[in-house]
C-alpha cells in the first residue's frame, strides 16, 4: 500500500446557498454568511499557494459554488496551473450553469444526496431539490466529468442506504462517501433539534455493511466518515475515515498543511484533530480500536447517550493494534 499525505486543497470563496439543508454545518449562521464572497484575485492567490504546497487537485466548496460569480474563471486558472478541479454541489443547478461546467472541462463533481426523493427534499427544506438534482446529474453524465456522491446518514434515510446507493449506481459514480452526521464546526449538541436528525447506528450497522458489499461488487469506491469502528463489520473498517485517517484521504483537503510528509500530517491528525475534537472517555478509552478509531466527536457522544444509549462497545484485542490495524491509520489510496 502506497501511503502519502493528501494533495488536494480547498477553495472556499462564498457561503451563499440556494438551499437551507437540515444537516448543513452553517445553517445556524446562513444569513450572516451572505457577506462572505471573495474576489477573483483572492481565489487566484489561494490557487497559487495550493500549487506551491505540492497539491495536484483543487476542490471548490461553499455555500453553493455554482452561485459564485467567478467560478469558471477559477476553473480555468487552476487548469492553467496543471491542477484537476472538483466542485461540491447540492445539484440544484440551472442548465446554463451546467453547460458552463462542461464547457470549461470541470474534472469532478461531488453531489450531496440526502435520501430517496421525499427524504432528500425534506432534508433540503425544498420540495423540488430532488427533481432538480436529477436533471442536473442527467445533464452532467453525458459529459466526461466524473461523479462522486456524499450520502449524509441521518434518521430520515438510515433504513434506505442500500436503495439510495442502487439508485445512484445508474449514474456510474466513481465513489460514494457516507457521512455520519457529525457536529463539527459551530454545531452544539442542543442545536437544530439535532436529536431528531442523527441516525441510530444500531439500525445503520447491518444496512451499511450490506450496502458496502453491494458497492464492492460494482467496483465503486467507498469511504465512511466520522463513524465509530465498533458499529461496522471488521472487514469494512478499512473504509472508515475519521480524524486520524483524514489527512491521508486523497479526496480530502490539506487545510493548508506543509511540508507534505507522513510525520507532519500524522502529528496534525493526532494533536490538532482527534485529541481536540473526539471523545476520549468511556467506553472509547477502554477499546483498543481507539488507536485507529479515535472515538467520536464529543458533541455527538453527548447526544448519542440520550437517543439510544452507548454506540461504542469496548473491544479488547489480543494483539497490539498496530500489528493488524496500522494500515487503517491511513486512508486507503486511490
Amino acid at each position: 500500500m502506497k501511503i502519502e499525505p493528501n494533495k488536494r486543497f480547498v477553495l472556499d470563496p462564498l457561503r451563499i446557498c440556494n438551499l437551507r439543508c437540515r444537516c448543513c454545518y452553517y445553517i445556524q449562521s446562513c444569513d450572516k454568511w451572505n457577506e462572505y464572497n471573495k474576489p477573483l484575485a483572492w481565489c487566484k492567490n489561494i490557487i497559487n499557494l495550493g500549487k506551491m504546497r505540492g497539491n495536484d487537485a483543487m476542490c471548490i466548496t461553499g455555500g453553493e459554488p455554482t452561485m459564485y460569480k467567478y467560478l469558471t474563471e477559477c476553473i480555468d486558472y487552476a487548469h492553467a496551473q496543471g491542477l484537476k478541479v472538483e466542485i461540491i454541489t447540492n445539484g440544484v443547478v440551472t442548465k446554463s450553469k451546467a453547460d458552463k461546467l462542461i464547457k470549461h472541462k470541470l474534472d469532478e463533481i461531488l453531489i450531496t444526496r440526502n435520501g430517496l426523493k421525499d427524504a432528500h427534499n425534506y432534508m433540503c427544506n425544498n420540495n423540488t431539490a430532488y427533481q432538480r438534482q436529477v436533471k442536473f446529474i442527467n445533464q452532467i453524465k453525458k459529459s466526461k466529468i466524473k461523479l462522486r456522491f456524499n450520502v449524509v446518514i441521518t434518521k430520515f434515510n438510515q433504513d434506505d442506504l442500500l436503495r439510495i446507493v442502487k439508485e445512484l449506481n445508474k449514474y456510474n459514480p466513481i465513489m460514494i462517501n457516507f457521512i455520519n452526521m457529525n457536529l463539527h464546526h459551530e454545531w452544539k449538541h442542543d442545536d437544530l433539534n439535532a436529536k431528531k436528525v442523527i441516525a441510530n447506528l444500531k439500525i445503520v450497522e447491518p444496512i451499511l455493511n450490506e450496502t458496502i458489499e453491494y458497492l464492492e461488487s460494482k467496483k465503486i469506491g467507498i469511504a465512511v466518515r466520522y463513524y465509530p469502528m465498533c458499529r461496522i463489520a471488521e472487514k469494512n473498517r478499512k473504509y472508515i475515515v475519521n480524524d486520524l485517517q483524514v489527512s491521508y484521504d486523497p479526496w480530502e483537503w490539506d487545510y493548508p498543511r506543509s511540508p507534505k510528509t507522513i510525520e507532519h500530517y500524522r502529528q496534525y491528525s493526532v494533536n490538532e484533530l482527534t485529541n481536540k475534537i473526539e471523545e476520549k472517555g468511556e467506553p472509547c478509552c477502554d477499546c483498543d480500536l481507539q488507536w485507529i478509531c479515535g472515538g467520536i466527536h464529543s458533541q455527538y457522544h453527548i447526544v448519542s447517550r440520550e437517543i439510544f444509549g452507548e454506540i461504542c462497545e469496548a473491544q479488547k484485542l489480543d494483539f497490539s493494534p498496530y500489528e493488524k490495524y496500522d494500515e487503517f491509520y491511513y486512508m486507503r489510496q486511490k
